[in-house]
């Protein structure tokens, strides 16, 4: 799977901010969470425009790890993917595609890799 990071990780960031029981705020368990924390701390956003877009991009702060941050992302895109939205929110992504997936039977098996491997 291909996916846009920077959106993810800007949505995301939107859904830590939504305040605690408004639609499509993310919301953790009491409990000890400093890693979480963080990881999903580690980047920052940049604004910047290109091709008539204005985007966030996001960056590694030195030294940090982001670990638990791409974890999440990819979760979230996973489950967009799966058509899985949260309660009370609209998709904003465009370019959204069904995607039919086989019986387990008639599944392929893929190979993943990462950038720059």
């Amino acid at each position: 799977v291909m996916f846009d990071s920077n959106f993810w990780k800007t949505t995301i960031a939107a859904r830590l901010n939504t305040a605690i029981g408004d639609p499509g705020a993310l919301t953790f368990h009491h409990g000890h969470h400093e890693m979480l924390i963080d990881h999903l701390l580690a980047e920052y956003p940049t604004t910047v425009e290109a091709k008539g877009r204005v985007v966030e991009q996001w960056a590694l702060k030195p030294g940090a790890e982001n670990h638990l941050l791409d974890t999440l992302v990819m979760s979230a895109c996973a489950a967009s993917i799966a058509g899985i939205q949260a309660a009370g929110t609209e998709l904003t992504t465009r370019r959204r595609k069904k995607v039919a997936i086989p019986p387990a039977g008639q599944r392929r098996k893929i190979e993943v890799r990462r950038w720059g491997a």
